[in-house]
C-alpha cells in the first residue's frame, strides 16, 4: 500500500541481505544483511510497522522480526528452526514452516507481545528450502499448499 518491495541481494557465495525499494522515489535501502549468512523470505507487515525474515546467522534458519522503521531492535521469534514467514491480514499472526509443519504465533503490537508457538495441524506437504511454495489465503482462514500424492 505505501509502493515499496523488500527484495534480497546475494554477495559472494549464499550471503544474501534483504533490500527495500521504495517505489515512488526509486531509492534502495539496505535493511538487513548480516556477513556470511543468509537473510530471506522477508515479508512485510499489512500495515507496514514490521518485517519478518530467515537468517541462518545461529547456524541454523530462524524467524526474527523488526519494527519498520527499523530501531536497532531486533527479536527472534523460532529458537529451534523456522522459515517462511507469513502475516494474517490483520497482523494478529505470524505463521512459519519448520520441516514439513506449519507453526504460528500470536503477536499484540501495542505493546509487542509475542505468543510461544504453537504447532497447526497441518504437516507432511512439500516445500524447498528457499522459496515459498504454500500461501495463505486472503480471508486468513485456509492455506494453499503442495502435497505428495500417493
Amino acid at each position: 500500500s505505501d509502493s515499496k518491495l523488500a527484495f534480497i541481494t546475494l554477495t559472494g557465495n549464499r550471503d544474501y541481505g534483504i533490500s527495500l525499494l521504495d517505489m515512488k522515489t526509486r531509492t534502495v535501502t539496505r535493511l538487513i544483511d548480516y556477513t556470511n549468512s543468509e537473510q530471506h523470505n522477508s515479508r512485510i507487515s499489512h500495515n507496514g510497522r514490521w518485517i519478518a525474515y530467515v537468517s541462518n546467522e545461529t547456524g541454523q534458519q530462524e524467524v526474527w522480526l523488526e519494527p519498520l522503521p527499523q530501531t536497532g531492535q531486533r527479536l527472534r521469534i523460532t529458537q529451534t528452526g523456522g522459515r517462511h514467514p507469513v502475516w494474517s491480514p490483520d497482523d494478529a499472526t505470524l505463521y512459519f514452516d519448520r520441516g514439513d509443519q506449519m507453526f504460528k504465533v500470536e503477536i499484540a503490537q501495542n505493546p509487542l507481545r509475542i505468543s510461544d508457538q504453537r504447532p497447526l495441524p497441518i504437516s507432511g506437504f512439500q516445500q524447498g528450502d528457499l522459496r515459498r511454495q504454500f500461501d495463505l489465503m486472503p480471508d486468513g482462514k485456509q492455506f494453499l499448499m503442495l502435497f505428495p500424492v500417493p
